[in-house]
């Protein structure tokens, strides 16, 4: 079974991996440091306040050659000026600047359901060595009979609840379970989906299956 590439699309909170975060060596959820040489197409992105005084930091990855799919609640009402897209970690000097952004229509930033939080950004330049993209694909029938598909989870964000941030961007392997079914039995620490009404589904917890 292949391998699904999931990219943290959003700032990690510790609070979310609390039984880790006693050593987390300024990564978020105790991860490892990923080399951007075997994911050149994962991209780190700052999102600036209005007075860009501070910022957010949000994951995404190069699909083609100028364009990012991100999360949309990472970009929602913002406005292009305050976006920068960094290849692999950020530096604050080399990055490139966002010509437009795309939000399905049916995203809303106010409901407690996670649908269509998913965005694409159109770069107004393309990073010149990157050559190699994300490859964007599966289907259900991967995880038939409670199966558990191995992923690659890799991400910036938050390290600690004080605020702290990650410039590094950390890797960490776990395995991913989907369908009706996959969050009634917990065993350890699991990544699972479950159903939403009209056949929407979303991330409810995250995991690791043993």
């Amino acid at each position: 079974m292949k391998n699904i590439i999931i990219l943290l699309l959003s700032i990690i909170e510790a609070y979310s991996f609390e039984q880790n975060s006693t050593n987390h060596k300024g990564l978020i959820y105790n991860g490892v440091k990923y080399d951007p040489k075997e994911f050149p197409y994962v991209v780190s992105i700052l999102i600036y306040n209005e007075t860009r005084q501070s910022h957010d930091i949000c994951t995404g990855a190069l699909i083609r050659t100028y364009f990012v799919m991100t999360a949309a609640h990472c970009v929602f009402n913002k406005s292009l000026e305050a976006l920068e897209v960094y290849s692999g970690p950020y530096d604050y000097i080399k990055f490139q600047n966002v010509e437009k952004y795309y939000i399905p229509k049916n995203y809303d930033n106010d409901s407690p359901a996670v649908v269509a939080d998913i965005c694409l950004l159109q770069l107004k330049n393309p990073f010149p060595t990157v050559k190699k993209f994300i490859e964007i694909g599966g289907h259900p029938d991967e995880f038939a009979n409670d199966a558990a598909v191995k992923c690659t989870n890799i991400g910036f964000g938050g390290i600690d609840n004080k605020g702290n941030m990650g410039s590094e961007g950390l890797r960490m392997d776990t395995k991913v379970k989907y369908g009706e079914n996959a969050c009634k039995v917990q065993v350890g620490k699991n990544i699972c989906v479950r159903k939403l009404e009209r056949g929407k589904w979303h991330v409810k917890e995250i995991a690791e299956v043993q």
